[in-house]
């Protein structure tokens, strides 16, 4: 996310609204992230920023909810760590949306949360 922000800041991005990044995890998970709201992307990756530099506090902060309150590590299952980043973007107010792939890369899936806080792949229309 903080090198999204950074591109972002820099003006790597030409138009956010086709913009895709991605990440193979070494538990064999794909995954792309696409900036689904740009007036809030922009809120949050301002916010990332004094100048053209992170501020550290705040890039801090982030850091430790990642870890500390949503329990986003290494151990958890790739689902845990799922609804966890699903629920870090959403209450972050990044922007942000996740896909998550299967493992020939041929069919995506958005992440998105049901009535029972459950987070799975939904078809993309």
């Amino acid at each position: 996310m903080f090198v999204l922000a950074k591109a972002y800041k820099n003006g790597l991005i030409k138009d956010m609204n086709t913009f895709v990044v991605g990440v193979v995890t070494a538990s064999g998970t794909q995954y792309l992230m696409v900036i689904d709201d740009p007036v809030k992307f922009t809120s949050f990756a301002d916010n990332l920023f004094v100048g053209s530099d992170f501020d550290n506090v705040v890039v801090k902060n982030y850091e430790d909810a990642y870890q500390f309150i949503y329990k986003i590590t290494p151990t958890n299952s790739a689902s845990a760590n799922e609804k966890s980043f699903y629920n870090y973007l959403e209450a972050n107010g990044t922007g942000l949306k996740v896909l998550k792939g299967d493992a020939n890369f041929n069919n995506w899936g958005v992440l998105t949360k049901d009535s029972s806080g459950n987070v799975t792949p939904q078809d993309c229309q």
